[in-house]
C-alpha cells in the first residue's frame, strides 16, 4: 500500500469499476490486517523507524475513508462491507500504535470515529457490545440474574435486546482463522461487522480522547448531547449506549493516565451528558451514568466538585418519588464511594449511608431496595475503617431483610447477600474477638448465612458459600467445616455454574490452611459405599475434582480446581504418597473403548503379562454382556486432565527431594522393615515409569512433552527411574519418528542428552541404541537441505 497525494487519490475514483473497487477494497483490508498482526505478534521489532514507516500508509487510508462515500455511491451499496472492514482494519492498527504518533491526524480520525458510533451514516441501530464490559463487574447484579455467568450463557445473550453477544461467527471475519482468540474471550467468534466495527472505534477513541485539546472534548461532549436529542425511541437508546460505552473508555484512560478531565467547560457539559442518562428507562444506561460520574469524580478530584455530585444526589433523592431517579441516583452514590474512596468522601458517608437504609426498607418497590443495598455494598466496601461505625445498624437490616422478604424476590437476596460480604470485609479480623459486640455481630453472620444456605434459588447459595469463605478467612475457628465440607462437596455436583464457581473457590481457600482435614472429611462422605447420594467415591475430593476437569468449559473454575489441586498436594503428597499416585496412575492410564496402549504395553510387559490380560479382559466383557445398556457412560479423562496430572507428577518428584530415603532403594526398604511406611519414592519406581510412559507415547503433543518433561525432571534425583534402560528407549523412540513434531522430538533430544550425562548408563549397547535416535533426527534436516544451507555445519559436527 504506497501513500499517493490528495490529487491521486480524486483520480484514482475516477477509474475502475465496481468489480476493481471490490478487489481493491479487500486488498487493501488485507493489507492492514497483516500490518495488525505484526504489530500485535513481534512488538520486540515495533521500533520508531518501524512506526514512522507504517504511518505513511495509514495516513493514505485514513484519507481514504474522506472518498468512500461517493465511491459507494457511484458503483454500488455492496461496497459497503468491504469499505467497513477497512475502517475495522484500520481502526485496530492505529490502535497498537503509540497514539502520539498520530496526532497530526487527530482532527480527521476522531471525525470518522465519532460519526461511526454515533450512527452518523448508518441507518441500523447498531449497538456496542462493550458496554458491559465498560460498568463495573460487580453491578451485574442489578442488572437481573441474566447477566449472571452460566453454562447456556451464549444461548441467553442471543435473547437479549442491544447486544451482540452469542452472533459470533467465523464468517464475519476471515482474519479470524488464524488469530490467537483471547483465553477470557466470552464471545463465540468475531461479531458481525457493523458491531465490531464501532467496537474497534470507542477502543480508539478512549486512546485518543485523553490527548486531546479542552477545547474538542468540549466540541465532543457538546455534539453528543445533541445527537441523543436529535435520535427518538430505540435509535436514540442505541445510540445513547454507543456514546456511553465510548465516555466510560474515555474516562478510563484519562484516570489511568492521570490527565484531568478540562476546565468548568467541560466537566459541565459532561455532568449534563451524564445526568440525562441517570433517569434513563433501560437500567444499563443508568448503570452506565452511575458508573460514568463516579469516573468522572476521581478524573477530576476536586472535593468541590465531589462534594457537589454528593449534593445533587442527595437532593434528587429526597424529593423523587419514582423509582427510576431513586435506583438511578442510589447507584450514583455508590459509584462516587467507590472511586473516590473514603479520604474523598468521608464528610458524606452519614448522609449517603443514612438514606441508602431508609430505600432499602421500600418494601413496596424490590427493584429500589436491590439498587440501594448494591449501593450501600459498595460504600461499605470502599470506606474500609470509616465505615466500622455503620456495620451493626446495616447488619441487623440485613437479617431483618433476609427474615421479611419473600424467598421469590431473589435479586434482593442476592444483594443482600452482597452487602453481608462486605460487611464481613468491613469487619475483618475483629471476627476474632470475644467482646460480646463481635460476639453477636458473628452470630448475626452465621445466621444469615445459614438462611442464604436454605434459599430455594442458586444465586442466594452462592453468596452464602462466599460468606462463609470469608468468614473462614478472618473466624477459621468460628467455621465448622464437619457440616461445610459435606455441603460443599455436594454442591460440586449442581446444576448450576455460579454454585459449582463458589463452591470450588471455598475449598480452594480452606485446603491452603487445614487441607488434611478438608480431605479426611470429604473422604468420609464415600464411606462403604452404601451412600448412593454422595458424588465422593474412595478417590476422595482429589478424585471428584480431577473428574470435574473433564466435564467442566469455564476457564475460570477449571483454573480454581486446578490450584486447590496443587494446595491439596503441596500439603498432603508427601505424606500420603501411595495414595497420589495411584490417583495420578488411574487418570493417567485410563482410556476409551477406542483407545489403544499397544506401545505402552509392548514395551513394559511379557508375553505373559498380556496373556494374563486378554483372560481377564474376556471375563470382563462376559460379565458385561449380561448387564443393561449403558446410556451415559463415564467419560475417560481428556488430554487436558492427563497433562495437569503430569504436572502433578512433576510436582511431587520435586516435593520429595531433599528427603534421602526418597531416592536410595535399600535404605527406603529397610525404613519400610522397621516401620511399614510405604510413602517413599523409590518403592513406587514401577508406578513412575508408567505413568511417565504413559505420557510420553500419547497421541497428544502436549501430553508427550508433559511426559517427557517428567522424564527430564527426575532424571538428576532419580538415577533408578533412568536404569530402567528399555522403557526409556520405548518411551523415546516414537519421538524420533518422522511424523512427530520437531518439538516433541527436541524435547525428547534433551531428555537423551540427560540420560547420557546422568552415568547410570553403563552397557554401550544402551548409549549405541540412544546415540542412534539423536541421530535419526537429524533426517529431519536432510529433507531440507538445499533450503537451509546454514545447518549443513551443524549437521557435520553431529555426525
Amino acid at each position: 500500500m504506497h501513500s499517493p497525494d490528495v490529487k491521486e487519490l480524486d483520480a484514482e475514483k475516477q477509474r475502475g469499476d465496481s468489480f476493481t473497487w471490490q478487489v481493491t477494497l479487500e486488498a487493501r483490508s488485507g493489507a492492514l490486517g497483516a500490518m495488525n498482526s505484526f504489530l500485535l505478534h513481534c512488538r520486540d521489532l515495533v521500533t520508531e523507524d518501524v512506526i514512522r514507516r507504517l504511518l505513511a500508509p495509514l495516513k493514505y487510508a485514513l484519507l481514504m475513508f474522506t472518498q468512500l462515500p461517493w465511491v459507494i455511491k457511484q458503483y454500488g451499496t455492496h461496497l459497503k462491507a468491504s469499505a467497513a472492514m477497512v475502517r475495522l482494519r484500520l481502526y485496530d492498527v492505529l490502535s497498537q500504535l503509540p497514539p502520539e504518533s498520530f496526532e497530526g491526524t487527530y482532527t480527521d480520525l476522531l471525525r470518522e470515529l465519532v460519526a461511526e458510533f454515533t450512527l452518523t451514516d448508518n441507518p441500523a441501530n447498531t449497538t456496542t457490545s462493550l458496554l458491559r464490559a465498560m460498568c463495573h463487574v460487580d453491578d451485574s447484579v442489578i442488572l437481573g440474574s441474566w447477566l449472571q455467568e452460566t453454562d447456556h450463557k451464549a444461548i441467553e445473550d442471543q435473547l437479549q435486546p442491544n447486544g451482540a453477544s452469542g452472533s459470533g461467527a467465523l464468517e464475519h471475519d476471515s482474519q479470524s482463522l488464524f488469530a490467537r482468540c483471547p483465553a477470557s474471550e466470552p464471545i463465540p467468534g468475531p461479531l458481525p461487522l457493523g458491531v465490531a466495527v464501532i467496537d474497534s472505534s470507542v477502543r480508539l477513541y478512549g486512546l485518543v480522547f485523553p490527548r486531546v485539546a479542552h477545547k474538542h472534548r468540549l466540541q465532543m461532549l457538546q455534539h453528543f448531547i445533541e445527537c441523543i436529542k436529535q435520535a427518538k425511541s430505540v435509535r436514540q437508546q442505541a445510540v445513547q449506549m454507543n456514546i456511553f460505552t465510548s465516555v466510560l473508555c474515555a474516562l478510563k484512560n484519562l484516570a489511568d493516565a492521570k490527565e484531568s478531565l478540562g476546565p468548568d467547560e467541560v466537566k459541565k457539559s459532561a455532568f449534563n451528558l451524564i445526568m440525562g442518562a441517570l433517569s434513563s428507562t433501560n437500567p444499563i444506561l443508568r448503570c452506565a451514568a452511575g458508573e460514568a460520574l463516579g469516573r468522572m469524580t476521581q478524573v477530576v478530584g476536586d472535593s468541590r466538585f465531589i462534594a457537589d455530585m454528593a449534593q445533587y444526589s442527595f437532593n434528587s433523592l429526597k424529593s423523587a418519588r419514582d423509582v427510576i431517579n431513586r435506583t438511578g441516583h442510589s447507584l450514583a452514590l455508590g459509584c462516587l464511594h467507590r472511586y473516590v474512596g473514603g479520604m474523598g468522601s468521608g464528610q458524606h458517608l452519614n448522609t449517603s449511608v443514612s438514606i441508602l437504609l431508609a430505600l432499602a426498607q421500600d418494601s413496596n418497590s424490590p427493584v429500589v431496595q436491590v439498587w440501594a443495598l448494591h449501593a450501600l455494598g459498595l460504600i461499605a466496601d470502599s470506606e474500609g475503617p470509616m465505615f466500622r461505625s455503620y456495620v451493626e445498624p446495616t447488619l441487623s437490616l440485613v437479617l431483618q431483610l433476609l427474615l421479611s422478604v419473600p424467598p421469590s424476590t431473589v435479586d434482593v437476596h442476592q444483594c443482600l447477600g452482597k452487602c453481608l460480604s462486605a460487611l464481613i470485609t468491613s469487619l475483618g479480623p475483629e471476627l476474632q474477638g470475644n467482646s460480646s459486640a463481635i460476639a453477636t455481630a458473628r452470630m448475626f453472620c452465621l445466621v444469615c448465612c445459614a438462611i442464604m444456605q436454605d434459599h430455594p434459588d442458586s444465586l442466594v447459595q452462592a453468596e452464602a458459600i462466599t460468606c462463609l469463605q470469608q468468614l473462614h478467612m478472618f473466624a477459621p475457628r468460628h467455621v465448622n467445616l464437619t457440616s461445610l465440607v459435606p455441603h460443599l462437596c455436594a454442591t460440586l455436583a449442581s446444576s448450576h455454574l455460579l454454585l459449582r464457581r463458589a463452591a470450588v473457590g471455598c475449598l480452594r481457600q480452606l485446603v491452603t490452611r487445614e487441607a488434611g482435614e478438608v480431605s479426611d472429611q470429604a473422604l468420609t462422605l464415600a464411606g462403604d459405599g452404601t451412600n448412593e447420594d454422595s458424588i465422593v467415591t474412595e478417590t476422595g475430593l482429589e478424585g471428584l475434582l480431577f473428574g470435574m476437569m473433564d466435564t467442566e468449559t469455564d476457564g475460570k473454575l477449571i483454573s480454581d480446581v486446578q490450584d486447590t489441586l496443587v494446595s491439596l498436594l503441596q500439603s498432603l503428597a508427601t505424606q500420603n504418597l501411595t495414595r497420589w499416585l495411584l490417583l495420578l496412575k488411574g487418570v493417567l492410564s485410563a482410556s476409551t473403548d477406542s483407545g489403544s496402549t499397544g506401545p505402552l504395553e509392548s514395551g513394559l510387559q511379557d508375553n505373559k503379562d498380556k496373556d494374563d490380560d486378554d483372560e481377564e479382559e474376556d471375563a470382563e466383557l462376559e460379565f458385561k454382556a449380561n448387564q443393561p445398556d449403558v446410556t451415559h457412560p463415564t467419560v475417560a479423562p481428556r488430554w487436558p486432565t492427563r497433562m495437569f496430572a503430569t504436572e502433578c507428577l512433576q510436582k511431587i518428584l520435586v516435593a520429595c527431594e531433599g528427603v534421602q530415603a526418597n531416592f536410595d532403594l535399600e535404605l527406603a526398604r529397610e525404613i519400610k522393615m522397621k516401620t511399614s511406611n510405604e510413602n517413599l519414592l523409590v518403592l513406587h519406581l514401577s508406578e513412575l515409569v508408567r505413568m511417565a510412559f504413559i505420557a510420553a507415547t500419547s497421541d497428544s503433543n502436549q501430553l508427550r512433552l508433559a511426559g517427557l518433561s517428567a522424564l527430564r525432571t527426575s532424571s538428576p534425583n532419580l538415577p533408578l527411574f533412568l536404569s530402567q534402560n528399555f522403557q526409556v528407549s520405548a518411551a523415546l523412540r516414537p519421538a524420533f519418528s518422522p511424523d512427530t513434531s520437531s518439538d516433541v522430538t527436541a524435547a525428547a533430544c534433551d531428555v537423551c542428552s540427560t540420560w547420557i550425562g546422568s552415568g547410570v548408563a553403563r552397557d554401550l549397547n544402551d548409549l549405541r541404541r540412544v546415540h542412534q535416535l539423536l541421530v535419526s533426527s537429524l533426517a529431519k534436516l536432510n529433507a531440507g537441505k538445499s533450503q537451509s544451507p546454514l545447518l549443513s555445519p551443524w549437521k557435520s559436527w553431529l555426525y
